[in-house]
């Protein structure tokens, strides 16, 4: 029997209705749509018909075909979604079966009684930090079942307790476990349907394109059918907005169903400390991929990445004093709202998924009653776990292509590295994470301050915590100013717990830069009590001279890295459009426009190349692939193809300046605090 019964709120039910009133109103469209379709088939065919039987020659021939492919290309068009099929991509994936691991699928089977639903048709492991339910479909789905597979991440695994994992399969569970969550599934499809024909429209496009180059006066009426399409394609715009509206607050309310799910099978506690982790598990496993990224070159890999990962995670822990428990770090809603000090709530009609914060607000509401807890480590439900690592880990870097023989990096070299690597990119732990999301101002070196607070008041959690203020209220300033701006759907928003209308804004930013302004104040007061209390110490120790160098090579690279940071940037952005399909009209035009870009960011790499701040990190590689684009007048297009060779010259100078302009603006700031730390170390 199942033991999870999780009441269904009052608000689900709302949403239900709402999605179910959407899909009523796409029927009632849709059907309006093919009616009208089907009438004009009939009339283009009787017309076209009678065009060529009244006088049988070519011309009537053409003329009648043509008049009759309209009715037929709009036809299709709306009745094409009928026979796609969307098929999940499982190139990734790699299936495993109750004789592989029969202890996992003991422990699966269990869950999905608890949960009360039906076992996964195939179970599935995948390399990253995830775990879902995930099924093909297709038009028909809306009224048959549908076989639902379940996928899991290793890496997800290895970092969660029995508990936690059964907390986050319960929840995946929990979408299907009651018959009022079908209505998801129809909106999906709903959604699915209009998406095909707003969006993709590949072999519909290919079926046009055939007709017309049967001749100029077919190609004249499959350009009719285009314009009726692209007139249905408008209305059907307008639906998909109301039916995915719908289907989005229906979506968050069932987020909010299966937890409440998973939270009567597990209790509160195992899937609130899952919710938690499960960033930091993101943030480490992708710290490692992005490790081994970097190693391609030199042919170097590792056997099992998820040992990496728990080193990875365990030391992200220690180093920002994050508690562990049951061998796992202990994350807390304090510590990471401890970085995030907004107070702007938008509800984001477009968003699918609750914010962590909602739905852990939403799971201590239930007040379930706990449950018993294994705080053993989930990897423990693998009979071969060392053998699934190493295979997870191969089928990881299967496209790799390295240019010599492999070598692997054993875990301790591992450990060293990212230890090293860790302490020449960060700043001293001293200043409590001052400087993380602030600079060390410009100042006056003739400052006089003469009462100045001892140093661990300077950087106590309370200062500390006056910088990220100020960074949330610039960021809510700013968003608040784009929807100003902007032709945006959020008619009322929270600020602080209160309830704004739009039209509030302008009133509710004065009131926030005004805010701003005195947190400024509190900041800058701080600063210069800061500034002050090491000029004083490097007075006292002979050092003077050395932290105004510091200060100086700071300043002068800082004065000019945003404005190039901003350029790189941009042109990134802006040759997005050589991924894309373009005519040669539009290729071109770009292309001319990028010219005009390149000049000025050509200059600025020039500048950089024969600056003293650069040349500690201006590899020979590197160097001669600047060189290379900045002497060089580059064509990219030719007749009716890009240039690949020269397209991979500008892409490799351009990353190499956006990595010099990061790098040597890190290396910067971090000689200069290093100066703060080694002041203080030694006074």
């Amino acid at each position: 029997m199942p033991i999870a019964h999780a009441k269904i709120s009052s608000n689900f039910k709302k949403r239900t209705t709402q999605a179910i009133f959407s899909i009523v109103f796409f029927i009632l469209v849709y059907l309006i749509l093919i009616a009208l379709a089907v009438g004009l088939m009939i009339l283009c065919g009787w017309l076209g018909l009678t065009i060529i039987f009244t006088k049988a020659n070519f011309l009537t021939l053409v003329l009648g075909a043509g008049i009759i492919s309209i009715g037929i290309l709009t036809l299709i068009f709306l009745l094409k979604f009928i026979f796609k099929t969307h098929v999940v991509d499982r190139s990734h994936l790699i299936e495993i079966t109750k004789y592989d691991e029969p202890e996992l699928f003991q422990f699966i089977d269990q869950t999905v009684k608890e949960v009360g639903t039906k076992f996964p048709h195939r179970v599935y492991l995948s390399t990253d930090v995830n775990a879902s339910v995930f099924y093909d479909s297709n038009f028909w789905s809306m009224f048959f079942p549908i076989p639902k597979n379940l996928q899991i991440g290793l890496g997800l695994i290895n970092s969660v307790t029995i508990s936690e994992f059964k907390a986050i399969l319960s929840h995946e569970f929990g979408h299907f476990s009651q018959r009022s969550m079908k209505v998801g599934s129809y909106v999906y499809n709903v959604n699915q349907i209009i998406f095909n024909m707003l969006y993709d429209n590949e072999s519909f496009d290919n079926l046009a394109n055939s007709w017309a180059r049967v001749n100029s006066t077919m190609g004249i009426f499959v350009n009719i059918s285009v314009y009726l399409v692209r007139g249905i394609q408008y209305i059907l715009k307008k639906v998909y907005d109301i039916v995915n509206i719908s289907y989005m607050s229906l979506s968050r309310e069932m987020e909010f169903h299966a937890d409440a799910v998973a939270a009567n099978v597990v209790g509160e506690a195992p899937l609130v400390s899952s919710l938690l982790r499960l960033d930091l598990a993101d943030h480490s496993f992708n710290m490692v991929l992005n490790y081994y990224n970097s190693k391609i070159p030199e042919a170097k890999t590792t056997e099992d990445i998820y040992t990496q990962q728990q080193i990875a995670m365990n030391f992200i822990a220690q180093e920002h004093d994050i508690p562990f428990e049951n061998e796992l770090p202990f994350v807390t809603i304090e510590y990471l709202s401890r970085y995030n000090k907004s107070k702007l709530n938008i509800a984001n009609q477009w968003a699918s998924h609750p914010s962590m914060e909602d739905r852990i607000r939403e799971i201590k509401k239930l007040n379930v009653a706990p449950q018993p807890i294994n705080n053993s480590r989930a990897t423990a439900l693998f009979v071969k776990r060392d053998f699934i690592q190493n295979k997870l880990t191969t089928h990881l870097f299967r496209n790799v292509t390295y240019e010599k023989p492999v070598t692997f990096i054993d875990h301790q070299s591992f450990e060293n590295e990212l230890k090293n690597d860790f302490q020449t990119t960060t700043f001293s732990p001293i200043f409590n994470h001052y400087y993380d999301s602030v600079n060390p101002p410009k100042f006056d070196w003739d400052i006089v301050q003469t009462n100045v607070a001892d140093f661990h008041t300077l950087f106590n959690t309370n200062k500390v915590d006056q910088n990220y203020q100020m960074v949330a209220l610039e960021t809510d300033i700013a968003t608040l100013k784009q929807i100003l701006s902007e032709n945006h759907p959020i008619k009322s928003f929270d600020y602080d717990g209160i309830k704004f209308k739009r039209k509030e804004i302008k009133k509710l930013i004065s009131k926030l830069e005004i805010e701003l302004g005195k947190i400024k104040e509190v900041i800058h007061e701080n600063v210069k009590n800061i500034l002050t209390y090491f000029i004083q110490l490097s007075n006292k120790q002979g050092r003077l001279q050395e932290l105004k160098t510091h200060y100086d090579n700071f300043w002068t690279n800082e004065s000019t890295y945003q404005s190039r940071i901003e350029e790189s940037i941009e042109m990134a952005n802006f040759t997005g459009f050589i991924q894309q399909t373009n005519s040669f009209e539009v290729i071109k035009q770009k292309l001319q426009e990028l010219k005009v870009k390149e000049s000025s960011v050509k200059l600025k790499i020039s500048e950089i190349l024969n600056s003293s701040f650069y040349q500690s990190e201006l590899t020979d590689e590197i160097r001669e692939n600047l060189k290379k684009y900045v002497n060089n007048d580059l064509s990219y297009f030719s007749n009716t193809t890009y240039n690949e060779t020269n397209l991979g010259t500008m892409f490799n100078a351009m990353g190499n300046y956006h990595f010099l302009l990061n790098k040597v603006y890190l290396n910067l700031k971090k000689q200069l605090l290093d100066c703060f730390a080694s002041l203080q170390l030694k006074s």
